[in-house]
């Protein structure tokens, strides 16, 4: 038999362009995907970029001078105290600390106002002009709102008054102005402002037809100076026109003057 040598180099040339061309087409599908891996991460990595971004935005969006307080006791506790303490010591003892407070039952307020500004004599010699508002559970429009699953109960207002009046007994009280009225109307909000400087809310809502306050969130707004802002404006505004408003038409049931 005749080996014929042409035709086996034929063989190999055709067996080497179609390995060669096996190898090309597996090397440009790899490629491919190494590049359309590349393309999704680059696309990843600019969405994530650009999430980064609006993180940043919805962050410069938050005032400065507006923080997030947890609850009452974090506004009393941690905060309205060091306020008025710093505020006395930066512009000294001839200073009027005025707290305007659109109260509920006054429970917290009025462990406050006596704990702090009655028994500690570090106060004593410190003006003080506080207005409180508080509910009246006798109201036609609250009577039915408060009390049982409701955390505002008839018995704490009672109590309230109570306390505040025994206070006109204590004889070391002095430079001691605190009145307190009671209103008819829905409470929508709560809280208080210091020295027309620091302002304090909440907002009351509803749990199965029962009003529920107190242990909620507080917006702790500060007034920014002499060049505040719209918001800050806005805040200052919508809480003293209703307080004023409030005021005018509640009735009297406190008044300790010192």
């Amino acid at each position: 038999m005749v080996f014929n040598l042409e035709e086996g180099s034929i063989i190999g040339i055709i067996t080497l362009v179609v390995t060669i061309c096996l190898w090309l087409i597996d090397r440009t599908t790899k490629n491919k995907k190494i590049r359309a891996q590349g393309e999704d991460l680059h696309e990843q990595q600019l969405k994530n970029k650009e999430t980064q971004q609006q993180l940043k935005a919805a962050k410069r969006a938050v005032p400065d001078n507006i923080e997030i307080m947890a609850n009452v006791d974090d506004v009393l506790g941690n905060s309205a105290t060091a306020i008025i303490r710093e505020k006395i010591a930066r512009e000294g003892p001839d200073i009027t600390i005025k707290i305007y407070n659109f109260g509920l039952d006054l429970q917290s307020v009025m462990s406050w106002v006596t704990n702090t500004f009655v028994h500690e004599t570090e106060f004593d010699e410190i003006q003080f002009e506080i207005k409180s508002l508080i509910i009246n559970p006798e109201s036609s429009f609250l009577k039915d709102i408060i009390d049982g699953e409701s955390n505002i109960t008839t018995n704490t207002v009672n109590t309230s008054i109570a306390n505040a009046k025994k206070l006109q007994s204590y004889k070391n009280l002095k430079k001691f102005d605190f009145k307190i009225r009671q209103y008819d109307n829905f409470p929508i909000y709560h809280g208080f402002i210091i020295n027309d400087e620091h302002l304090f809310v909440s907002f009351t809502y509803f749990n199965e037809g029962k009003l529920i306050g107190r242990n909620q969130p507080y917006l702790h707004v500060t007034s920014e100076g002499e060049n505040p802002s719209k918001l800050t404006k806005h805040y200052f505004r919508f809480f003293k026109d209703w307080f004023n408003h409030y005021w005018k038409i509640s009735t009297e049931v406190v008044h300790i003057n010192k």
